[in-house]
């Protein structure tokens, strides 16, 4: 019993003590009050006076305690919990007053109100925000698949050198982007220089056999025109009146033979007119004859001999420059072999002195045979490189692979020509394609085959990233269907933002349901037909956000 009196004496002392400390704490920060408020009186923050009150009411709390100890059993426990729940539900609808007056507690700090978000025409199109009404959809059933991009094996070149040679001048290097047939590099070949000579050499020995088969049609014509004169039998005279500029030694040999057969047979046709007369010998008359015979015979024999040799000798000059043509194309394609364009050829063939190229004789220029990326290259300034390196890896980029991986329990569900959404793993990129081609085995080190998909490439897509490709198998229509973008997280809570009239955005929340990879079923919240902000509702929870911070920062003490 005595234990039980000294007990109650020490929690009644104890009291009064806390109680004593409280109330000079209250009163210290009272007159501090008081003592600022007299210095500076119209500097006061407005959120001093509840502090104020509240110090005061904790005065008169306190001194309440100091006065008689509380009853401290379950029901009273109890009941002092439940008015303390109740004074801070009042104290909070209070504090939520206070922040409906502005002009009273501007910057006093507290929660920011959810509200209707108003933008300007130039937010709008700043955030690009575009609304859509809101309706029924179809969700699919998509199994999802790791993938890669990867480089068009179709579209990549690799460089190597068609004639071995001296690295003399680089202009590209990894990274750089060229156009098909831009100059990459330029070597300088020994082999290519002898090529180039043996290939004007060539010319110029087909521009002389031309010229010699040239006069030698001219002779072929005008020896026929002769050989046909002459059948006419023609006196010298007249022979040495044709104009004849192209001729050849057996004009000569012909004209000859023909003046001493014309001789003969008169010296014949004398003879023998005197023979018959009696007036000339029988002897006479023979050699007479007999000449005429020999010069008739010399005659027709040089006669068909030159027609025979003009004919030979046009032949024989069609002849070489066929050779020659075939010989001259033979060197040319092997300029082609060793790399050197068509136009550098055909400037070869608009001036062949050797002086007028140069040093360009030795030149070898490497060109991008595609427009794209060079990706790879292996040549620096005065390196030899032979025609076996690779010196530039070039790839169009323009168009990528994507490879999925498709498991062996997705085998039956992946067809050719099935539609498919990329989607990158670190990136909000997306892309859609239809799958081009289906290996036809299961790799042995990963036991998965490959699905691959040609998408077109802006520049977003790198080969080496990682992918997820979503293939649709089924699909279920449903009542509310929004995309994913469209619902945003906002304190804990789904919301999507409703279109109140132009410009005018609602924040409200909503319940989600089933979901595939690009859209998502609202179960409640948003009524079917209003209009929500489809893309650019995260740029709007950002301004938001936005504004939340800076008020909260104008409120600091």
């Amino acid at each position: 019993m005595i234990n039980k009196e000294k007990t109650m004496k020490a929690k009644k002392k104890l009291l009064v003590i806390t109680a004593a400390v409280a109330a000079c704490l209250a009163l210290a920060a009272v007159v501090a009050w008081f003592g600022v408020t007299a210095q500076h009186p119209d500097e006061v923050h407005p959120c001093v006076d509840p502090l104020v009150s509240h110090a005061a009411a904790d005065i008169d709390d306190h001194a309440v305690l100091g006065g008689e100890p509380a009853k401290h059993d379950d029901d009273g426990e109890e009941d002092g919990h439940k008015d303390h729940e109740g004074e801070a539900d009042h104290d909070e609808d209070e504090g939520h007053d206070e922040h409906g007056d502005e002009d009273e507690h501007a910057g006093c700090g507290g929660e920011a109100h959810e509200g209707d978000i108003k933008l300007s025409a130039s937010e709008l199109e700043k955030f690009g925000i575009v609304t859509r009404k809101a309706g029924p959809g179809s969700l699919h059933n998509e199994i999802s698949l790791p993938g890669e991009i990867v480089a068009n094996a179709d579209r990549v070149a690799h460089i190597v050198p068609q004639v071995p040679g001296i690295v003399s001048k680089v202009f590209k290097t990894v990274g750089d982007k060229v156009k098909a047939g831009e100059v990459l590099a330029f070597l300088e070949s020994a082999q290519l220089g002898e090529a180039r000579v043996a290939y004007l050499a060539k010319l110029l020995d087909l521009e002389l056999v031309k010229i010699d088969l040239e006069r030698a049609r001219a002779i072929h014509d005008n020896m026929r025109m002769l050989l046909n004169a002459l059948k006419k039998e023609p006196t010298l005279v007249e022979i040495r009146g044709f104009n004849y500029k192209e001729i050849d030694e057996n004009y000569n040999t012909l004209i000859s033979t023909y003046a001493e057969f014309k001789l003969a047979r008169k010296t014949y046709e004398r003879e023998k007119e005197l023979h018959e007369k009696k007036i000339s010998s029988e002897e006479d008359f023979l050699a007479a004859e007999n000449g005429f015979e020999k010069a008739e015979a010399a005659y027709i024999g040089t006669r068909d001999s030159i027609r025979f040799a003009v004919v030979r000798s046009l032949q024989e000059a069609t002849r070489l420059v066929k050779k020659a043509e075939f010989e001259a194309k033979a060197a040319e394609e092997g300029l082609v072999i060793f790399g050197l364009a068509r136009a550098d050829i055909a400037h070869l063939q608009e001036d062949r002195r050797l002086e007028a190229h140069g040093e360009h004789l030795t030149q070898v220029a490497l060109k991008a045979p595609i427009a794209g990326v060079v990706t790879d290259r292996h040549m620096t300034l005065g390196e030899r490189v032979t025609d076996e390196t690779d010196v530039f890896t070039i790839v169009d980029l323009s168009t990528v692979w994507v490879n999925l991986s498709v498991f062996q329990r997705d085998l039956d569900s992946v067809r050719k020509n099935q539609k498919v959404t990329i989607r990158a793993q670190y990136s909000d990129e997306r892309a859609s394609g239809v799958i081009s081609m289906i290996t036809p085995f299961v790799s042995e080190s990963t036991r998965t085959a490959t699905a691959r998909i040609v998408i077109s490439n802006d520049g977003r897509w790198r080969p080496g990233t990682f992918v997820t490709g979503n293939i649709s198998i089924s699909e279920e229509n449903l009542g509310l269907i929004v995309p994913k973008k469209a619902v945003q997280t906002f304190e804990g809570k789904k919301v999507i933002f409703i279109e109140e009239g132009p410009g005018v955005f609602e924040m409200a929340t909503v319940q989600t349901g089933r979901s595939d990879s690009l859209n998502i079923e609202i179960t409640s919240g948003l009524e079917s037909g209003a209009r929500y902000v489809a893309k650019g509702a995260f740029e709007l929870k950002a301004k938001i956000l936005t504004s939340t911070m800076d008020s909260h920062a104008g409120h600091g003490h």
